[in-house]
């Protein structure tokens, strides 16, 4: 099983472009199956996983475990859930500090531009 954290899904321009560079990334990891982890409902993320059949798991913070490091707790377990990960260039806080924490732990990260 591939398991890839797609992040940042609202810098993609439409949802061709979204959908191409998933397809470019994925391709080759399509025969040992795939499952998308997402840290937020994303209207791309579901319809392509739909479109292709593919497993999506929502990681959310637990705020009541760990109060205001719940989002640092909950990035970390994605990153370690995680082969790889898609990052659409959003420009936002979380996006950036989940692309470099699996950039630091020796995961490859394959980052698209924003095109909006």
């Amino acid at each position: 099983m591939f398991n890839v954290a797609i992040i940042g899904a609202d810098g993609a321009k439409d949802y061709q472009t979204f959908k191409d560079k998933c397809i470019y990334y994925l391709s080759r990891k399509a025969k040992e199956g795939i499952t998308i982890f997402t840290i937020e409902g994303n209207d791309f993320i579901e319809r392509f996983a739909s479109e292709y059949r593919i497993n999506v798991r929502q990681m959310m913070p637990d705020w009541y475990s760990y109060g205001k490091s719940a989002l640092a707790e909950r990035n970390k377990a994605l990153v370690k859930a995680c082969s790889a990960i898609i990052s659409f260039e959003d420009g936002r806080k979380n996006t950036k500090m989940l692309k470099k924490m699996a950039e630091e732990a020796g995961l490859p990260v394959r980052s698209v531009k924003s095109t909006t």
